[in-house]
């Protein structure tokens, strides 16, 4: 089963992709958040790497705030024009873990270095709940 793992940002969208035993997280380039195409940009991605299941990552899961409830809207648009089901992942932290010890161009990866930790841990916890 192959997951796709989005770190929703309001400028950039960091992604990544598992491999086909949904094992393990790479990072894939990053879109910028063009409102007017990003969902498109997604759902050509979803058809080209026959991804099965969206993870998202999310700022806490219980709280709600602004940024919490676009990436709610956003992921249920993404569900309506993929017909991919979407879950959720607690992303607290991600992104301040992904720019650690990144500086200058390599700074603008860190987008995608989040979402692939979002979905690697949410992989391991996935495949350790299986044991």
């Amino acid at each position: 089963m192959i997951f796709l793992g989005i770190d929703y940002g309001t400028k950039n969208i960091g992604l990544a992709i598992s491999d086909e035993e949904g094992r393990f997280a790479v990072d894939i380039p990053i879109l910028k958040h063009n409102p007017q195409s990003v969902l498109t940009s997604l759902k050509d991605i979803c058809e080209q790497r026959r991804v099965e299941a969206i993870i998202i990552g999310i700022p806490g899961l219980d709280r709600e705030n602004d940024m919490t409830s676009q990436i709610r809207t956003f992921a249920l648009n993404l569900a309506a024009i993929t017909k991919i089901k979407v879950d959720f992942w607690d992303e607290s932290f991600s992104s301040i873990n992904a720019e650690m010890g990144l500086r200058g161009k390599r700074l603008k990866s860190s987008d995608s270095r989040a979402a692939r930790m979002i979905l690697q841990e949410y992989l391991d916890f996935k495949y350790n709940k299986q044991l």
